[in-house]
């Protein structure tokens, strides 16, 4: 990550895959505070979970982290969007919510890569 720090490109996405929970979160997670540029975040996610919920119906919850979930210090996405500047920075906790927890079924990776691929889609157009 350094070497594309220094580069001097400028980095317009960074998302954080982590598995389970079905959520497409936006900073801050270490305060309950919006951040400032939260509104178009959030008009992101709300576009990319509509996109990827088409797909196969599966439900996401979007947000901010502290609010959606639990406040949490020293999360990567608070990290890339306050110290390097990327104002689409998100987490995406994959499927699912709990039935399987960690060990997603091999029969539901396709499924889950196809539906998160148009969410992908909504993302990358929102930002260019």
């Amino acid at each position: 990550m350094q070497g594309v720090v220094d580069s001097g490109d400028t980095i317009r996405l960074f998302i954080d895959f982590h598995s389970y929970g079905q959520v497409w979160m936006a900073p801050w997670g270490y305060t309950e505070d919006p951040s400032d540029d939260f509104e178009d975040q959030n008009n992101l996610q709300a576009d990319a979970v509509e996109a990827l919920t088409a797909v196969h119906g599966t439900n996401y919850t979007y947000g901010q982290i502290s609010q959606t979930m639990y406040k949490a210090s020293g999360c990567s996405v608070d990290w890339a969007y306050g110290a390097l500047g990327v104002l689409y920075s998100y987490t995406i906790e994959l499927p699912d919510t709990g039935d399987f927890g960690f060990t997603l079924p091999p029969e539901r990776i396709e499924s889950t890569v196809t539906e998160l691929f148009e969410g992908l889609k909504v993302a990358l157009n929102h930002i260019l």
